[in-house]
């Protein structure tokens, strides 16, 4: 994905990939943080490259990305039973089965994986990417706000898909 994406300058240059290995160039700038999102002119300029990396033709076939296995993998981590774990499988499933086109998402639009370069912004941090549901990183930036059909089923995913990275996070954290 990384390599299709290359022409936009909006993510790292690859220097190298295979299965196992990414070498990107190191990328300079300055890193956003979480009052950049409150100020309108980054935020404009943010939508608009989430409307250009949305409006990319994917000419490979890539499966579009399932939240019920997403979900699933996490909970299958974790070594106590999860709270309201069947419920988060549930919401998942039924927004897997909703009528929506799947678009190139970088599933992981935190600030920190924000750069201001020289070059326009630049998005780190692409392991998580996918063909997915158009509102994910609309909503992972505005919550609530982002205007979408999907946003409140797309946004109570979210939080619980946050809440099982939390616990396996914290489980790897325990174990070592």
């Amino acid at each position: 994905l990384l390599r299709l994406l290359q022409s936009l300058e909006c993510v790292p240059r690859v220097w190298f990939a295979s299965q196992e290995v990414l070498v990107t160039e190191f990328v300079d700038g300055r890193q956003w943080h979480g009052y950049s999102l409150q100020q309108p002119g980054l935020r404009r300029r943010l939508a608009r490259l989430i409307e250009r990396l949305q409006g990319i033709t994917l000419t490979a076939s890539m499966p579009r990305f399932s939240y019920r296995v997403h979900c699933e993998n996490y909970l299958q981590q974790l070594e106590d039973t999860f709270p309201d774990g069947a419920a988060i499988v549930a919401l998942a499933a039924t927004l897997d089965e909703g009528d929506w086109q799947p678009v190139i998402c970088h599933h992981d639009l935190v600030p920190e994986n924000i750069v201001e370069t020289e070059r326009g912004l630049v998005l780190l941090d692409w392991e998580y990417a996918g063909w997915v549901h158009p509102a994910l990183d609309g909503v992972r930036l505005y919550g609530r706000d982002f205007p979408h059909p999907d946003t409140e089923k797309v946004y109570e995913l979210q939080q619980a898909m946050d809440r099982l990275w939390q616990a396996v996070q914290n489980q790897l954290i325990n174990t070592v």
